[in-house]
């Protein structure tokens, strides 16, 4: 079923981290952000998020965001799309070029959990499967994987404060993330998806990013 291709041809190494609600994402890319530099000093090394990254990417983030809860996962998903090719076009195809190592705080991974598996949107499946011909393949994606018991914990104690309208839906929407996160690395069994337990103290879930990023990077 996969004809997409295994590497992106480019000289720069492009990692994508994924994972749903509460698996602690955005805290494993800030230890990235302060621990890659110093582990490879001679490497470019940029850190960009979906959506947004260029400026109309930006106004798209925040059409997203407005409009979330008011309209429906086909919609979303191509705002998505609309947003992730303009970043990669004007970004991340340019940094690669240049041999820069890019590092993604979600990618394509996650509109597929996301917007088709999530939300059941089936009729998308061949339109997202286009548009993956149409943009840079990951050398290596992380997910962070946590039981949707854990994960229904961590965002309770965040609503009111950052909570995002993901973290409002039932457990079986995070069930099927974690589920529509398997399916994607199994129609990209090509390519270097790695699971990493993040139901673990965050350095130790460090030490295995860490470790999957070396085998890239060195």
């Amino acid at each position: 079923m996969e004809t997409r291709p295994h590497t992106h041809g480019l000289p720069g190494k492009f990692i994508a981290v994924e994972g749903g609600e509460g698996v602690g994402k955005s805290v494993q890319v800030k230890l990235l952000k302060e621990s890659l530099p110093r582990r490879y000093p001679h490497h470019e090394i940029i850190f960009v998020h979906e959506p947004g990254g260029t400026p109309f990417a930006d106004l798209i983030r925040g059409i997203i965001i407005q409009g979330m809860r008011e309209t429906d996962a086909r919609t979303l998903f191509a705002l998505f799309l609309a947003s992730r090719f303009d970043h990669t076009k004007k970004v991340i195809i340019p940094a690669l070029t240049r041999g820069a190592a890019v590092v993604s705080d979600r990618y394509e991974g996650s509109t597929f959990a996301y917007q088709v598996f999530a939300q059941r949107a089936e009729d998308l499946h061949a339109l997202f499967y286009s548009h993956q011909q149409l943009v840079p393949v990951p050398d290596l994606t992380l997910v962070l994987e946590v039981p949707s018991d854990v994960v229904l914990a961590r965002v309770a104690k965040r609503k009111g404060q950052k909570a995002t309208a993901f973290d409002l839906e039932a457990r079986e929407f995070h069930d099927r993330l974690v589920e529509g996160f398997r399916w994607y690395a199994k129609f990209n069994s090509k390519q270097q998806i790695k699971f990493v337990d993040g139901n673990r103290p965050e350095d130790q879930v460090h030490d295995d990013f860490l470790r999957h990023i070396a085998a890239v990077l060195s």
